[in-house]
């Protein structure tokens, strides 16, 4: 009996040895895992922060080009103004011009008119 429960106890104490290294292997197994863990982690949030500043980079830049194009904006459409203005005033002028050259056809016309009657008038006296 005794050689039986020592053989019993061989036994359970190999059984215990085997689950002790089993339990030390899942052990340095997790300790594996949890360093891999941490390790993605760090890449992981240094992919993030890196794509954060990306985004904000990208952010800004399109901010950039909005204010620009605005101010390109509004300065074409002060040179709109600019220009539709000029244009006023230069047909105000034409229209001017146009009618101070009539005036002086017409005067011209009327000078005309008055030498030919003079003429005329004096072809009927000779």
């Amino acid at each position: 009996k005794l050689l039986e429960a020592d053989m019993h106890n061989k036994n359970l104490m190999d059984l215990v040895s085997k689950k002790d290294d089993t339990i030390e292997q899942h052990q340095l197994r997790i300790e594996e895992l949890m360093r891999d863990n941490a390790e993605l982690s760090s890449q992981l949030e240094t992919t993030l922060s890196e794509c954060r500043r990306q985004i904000d980079s990208m952010k800004e830049k399109g901010l950039i080009k909005e204010r620009s194009t605005t101010n390109q904006l509004e300065e074409l459409e002060a040179q709109l103004g600019r220009e539709r203005s000029t244009q006023s005033q230069l047909k105000r002028l034409k229209e001017e011009a146009e009618k101070r050259s009539q005036q002086r056809i017409n005067e011209m016309r009327e000078r005309l008119e008055q030498a030919n009657n003079t003429t005329r008038s004096m072809q009927n006296y000779v």
